[in-house]
C-alpha cells in the first residue's frame, strides 16, 4: 500500500482568532468530531475526515495541509497527472466545507494552488544494509549516523493510517540516520538522499521529511569532498572524518 499524496494550497484574510478560540473551546484541532457530525448533516461534502491548517508568516494566512489522494503512482506520469485533477476537485470542494463550517474561514479566500503533488512515497533503493525498527526498538546504536529525525511516523493513507511502532515506548524519540542506507547495491559509487534510502517501509515516516532530507544532503556533500580528493568511491570514505567534518559544521550527530 502505497502513501498517499497531498496538493497544498494557501488561503488568506482567514480570522485566525476565531479558529484558535474554536479549536481551544473544543478541544478538537483536527476537528475529527465536527466533520463527522456535519457530514451526517449534509454539511461536509469533501473527502477528507480531519483538517489540518498551519498558520504561516502573514497574519491571516494558512497553509492547508488536508486534502489525501490515494492510488496515485509517483513514477508514473498518467497516473500524476490524474492525481492533480482529483486533488484540485478535492481543493475546491474541500474550500467551500470551509467556509461553509469552520470559524474564521467564513470570508477566506484561496490564496495560492501547489503546483505539483506532494508525494511521500516512490522507489527505494536496495544496499548492502537496511535500517529496521527491531534495530530502533532494540536501542542499538550506530557508529556512522550523520543526523537524526525527531519527526512522527507519519505515512498517512486515508484508509489505513499510519503505523506508529515506538508510539509510547520513549518521549522524545530519535531516529538515526546511518550513513549506510544512502549507499545502494549493486551499483557503486553512488549516494542517495531523501525518501529513496534503505530502511523499512514504516521508517519513512520520520526519515522521509525535509529537516532529515537536508541532514542526508549535508552528509552526501560533505563525503563528496572525501571522494574527489581522495579518489575513492562512497563506500569507502572515512566515516569517522566524515562525522567530524559533520560536527564541526554544526550538524547534529551526537546525542547529548
Amino acid at each position: 500500500m502505497q502513501s498517499s499524496v497531498t496538493l497544498e494550497f494557501h488561503v488568506d484574510n482567514v480570522n485566525q482568532d476565531a479558529l484558535s478560540d474554536y479549536i481551544y473551546k473544543t478541544d478538537s484541532p483536527r476537528f475529527k468530531e465536527q466533520i463527522a457530525q456535519w457530514r451526517k448533516e449534509g454539511k461536509w461534502k469533501a473527502a477528507s475526515d480531519f483538517l489540518i491548517t498551519v498558520k504561516l508568516t502573514e497574519k491571516g494566512v494558512m497553509m492547508v495541509n488536508t486534502p489525501r489522494i490515494d492510488g496515485v503512482d509517483g513514477t508514473n506520469g498518467v497516473s500524476v497527472t490524474k492525481g492533480i485533477v482529483e486533488s484540485r476537485k478535492e481543493v475546491q470542494q474541500l474550500f467551500i466545507d470551509l467556509q461553509k463550517n469552520v470559524p474564521g474561514f467564513e470570508n477566506a479566500r484561496i490564496k495560492a494552488v501547489a503546483s505539483m503533488l506532494g508525494v511521500r512515497e516512490t522507489r527505494r533503493i536496495k544496499g548492502d544494509y537496511q535500517l529496521t525498527i527491531a534495530e530502533l526498538e532494540s536501542g542499538k546504536e550506530f557508529d556512522d549516523v550523520v543526523g537524526f529525525s525527531s519527526y512522527g511516523w507519519d505515512l498517512p493513507h486515508s484508509v489505513k493510517p499510519a503505523k506508529k511502532p515506538m508510539y509510547g515506548k520513549s518521549k522524545q524519540f530519535l531516529t538515526p540516520i546511518p550513513y549506510r542506507i544512502m549507499l545502494p547495491r549493486p551499483i557503486k559509487n553512488l549516494i542517495c538522499t531523501g525518501r529513496m534510502v534503505s530502511v523499512e517501509r514504516v521508517l519513512l515516516g520520520p526519515l522521509r521529511v525535509m529537516a532529515p532530507c537536508f541532514a542526508m544532503g549535508q552528509a552526501a556533500g560533505t563525503a563528496s569532498v572525501q571522494v574527489v580528493a581522495g579518489n575513492k568511491p562512497f563506500e569507502n570514505i572515512d566515516v569517522q572524518q566524515l562525522r567530524n567534518d559533520l560536527r564541526n559544521n554544526g550538524a547534529v550527530i551526537d546525542v547529548a
